[in-house]
């Protein structure tokens, strides 16, 4: 894997660095303390430009931007050029907090150097090992501020080591776009090359021409991708009484600090472990509902954001040819995407008689294209324009009730079917006395009465499609309070005509937990497992 062109590698020039570059800056940098096996080697690093998602992928012919086929669909969604790219944008003032580890072709950590921060392009020489020619290198310049204090510490012996190794830097934090040079400076730039030879004091890449090998240049990129939205949501769709209620990006490899429910931290692994495919990261990792905004963020947005997030490259797909082949049945597993939810409300009882999702699938401008890499600038244009939901980009949630008439008896656990739906008598038990629950019924040699009665069902939890990624396993709910097209109860304040329905919809499996509540909607009596 790592003899191939790996996505997350640099630029590997072979243009030798001329002396009289004018943004290579002659600094008195002290050699480390050489010894055997070791040499010392000079070179310069600098920032490479930031690249534009709308240049990435295959030919114009085959970019969403310029591909009829969105007209007349109900959500047109394209990419289109970054002003920001075309200008560079904010670069950091210096390489802060650098870190260079020298691998052998095994992985296994050869040298180890840290330096202090330092002015672009100024060159440094180092004692590195020689005893291996064809060598591997990992840049990583942690930042400035908050992110020096998260630097990587503990055994890292191995490029495993390091492939697990996440960047814990708070991204929440960072500014919405490129303005604020002190945030910029705060985030963390990363170079891998794969295959590097130590000679003649210098770095080069391994036997280009006729077994020569020519200095390497060394350009550390932004660890972070840059995604902009923008969106129109059409006055027809407003005078049908619709209104955009949410915008949601999922599918995003992070974590949800607390107190910040619809906001999450990215993971930014400096070096993460690729799939097969050379995707990544591994979609065996948790994702999460990267932002959500709703109410007053929703407003002050006013059809636009932008935020900072981790590289997601899940590759493309040979079953996409047309901007509405971008949806769930064609997108690569662990494909990111955006929904903006709009909701139509009956004016007279405020009760949501529709819900819609106009659904975008990330990536590059190239239709088929699913990846959103580091050190690049997405810029999605979104209109939606009708409730067409012949268009798979479309999802209309399910609003009713759920009934079923397929009785299950009641255990801890129930092993569900994707696609189907049942019911079960939440009082009883398979394991209990008499058939009863014994924590929920009082169960003499008499009649059996209720101890505390059930008044609601919801989902406390659930995890995603496949266990770990995809949609929520069993879906969105109305509202908090309202989970009635999820799981709903039917009597139950009698003991014997209770009955709690599920529905799962169509999956690749994943876990759930049910809840029965008390009267104050916050006490748990039980629950059960899906």
């Amino acid at each position: 894997m790592l003899k191939k062109n790996i996505l997350f590698t640099l630029l590997l020039s072979t243009a030798v660095f001329a002396t009289g570059c004018k943004d290579e800056l002659e600094m008195p940098f002290t050699p480390e303390a050489g010894g055997e096996g070791t040499v010392p080697v000079t070179f310069a690093i600098g920032i490479a430009d930031e690249q534009d998602g709308y240049n990435q992928g295959e030919s114009s012919a085959a970019r969403t931007m310029d591909n009829s086929a969105n007209a007349g669909q109900g959500l047109d969604a394209r990419v289109v050029p970054d002003p920001a790219s075309r200008d560079t944008g904010l670069k950091p003032q210096q390489v802060y907090n650098l870190q260079i580890i020298q691998f052998d072709q095994d992985g296994k950590v050869l040298k180890t150097t840290t330096q202090a921060s330092y002015a672009i392009g100024s060159k440094i020489t180092l004692s590195w090992n020689t005893s291996n020619t064809d060598c591997q290198l990992l840049f990583i310049a942690a930042g400035n501020g908050g992110s020096a204090s998260k630097y990587p510490t503990g055994s890292l012996n191995t490029l495993a080591d390091y492939q697990q190794m996440i960047s814990n830097v708070d991204f929440a934090n960072l500014p919405t776009g490129e303005t604020n040079q002190t945030d910029v400076d705060k985030q963390p730039y990363v170079l891998f090359l794969p295959h590097v030879k130590v000679e003649n004091n210098t770095i080069q890449s391994p036997g280009i021409i006729n077994g020569t090998g020519h200095d390497v240049r060394i350009l550390l990129k932004r660890l972070a991708a840059k995604l902009t939205l923008t969106w129109t949501f059409d006055e027809a769709l407003t005078n049908q009484g619709y209104t955009l209620k949410e915008v949601r990006l999922s599918q995003v490899s992070g974590t949800i600090p607390n107190g910040k429910p619809n906001h999450a931290t990215g993971r930014f692994y400096f070096y993460p472990a690729r799939e097969s495919n050379d995707t990544y990261p591994t979609a065996e990792k948790e994702y999460v509902d990267y932002f959500r905004l709703k109410d007053t963020e929703l407003s002050t947005a006013d059809g636009s954001y932008t935020i900072w997030m981790p590289a997601t490259v899940r590759g493309t797909s040979s079953k996409v040819t047309a901007p509405q082949h971008r949806n769930k049945d064609n997108a690569p597993e662990g494909a990111c995407f955006v929904d903006f939810v709009a909701e139509k409300t009956n004016t007279a009882t405020g009760e949501i008689e529709d819900r819609l999702a106009y659904r975008i699938y990330l990536g590059g401008a190239a239709v088929n294209d699913f990846n959103i890499k580091e050190n690049t600038n997405y810029t999605w244009d979104v209109k939606m324009t009708s409730t067409n939901v012949a268009d798979p980009r479309i999802i209309q949630q399910s609003l009713i009730p759920v009934t079923s008439k397929v009785q299950k008896n009641t255990s801890n656990c129930f092993m569900v079917i994707p696609g189907t739906d049942f019911y079960f008598n939440p009082y009883k038990h398979e394991a209990g006395t008499n058939g009863w629950n014994d924590e929920l019924v009082n169960n003499p040699s008499g009649t059996p009465t209720i101890k505390t009665a059930i008044t609601s069902v919801k989902v406390l939890w659930q995890s995603r499609d496949n266990g770990t990624n995809g949609e929520l396993v069993l879906g969105w709910y109305i509202s908090t309070d309202k989970h009635e097209n999820l799981v709903n109860g039917e009597k139950l304040g009698d003991i014997n005509k209770a009955k709690v329905y599920v529905k799962v919809p169509v999956s690749k499996g994943g876990n759930a937990v049910i809840a029965a509540y008390a009267q104050d909607g916050k006490t748990i009596l039980w629950s059960w497992h899906l």
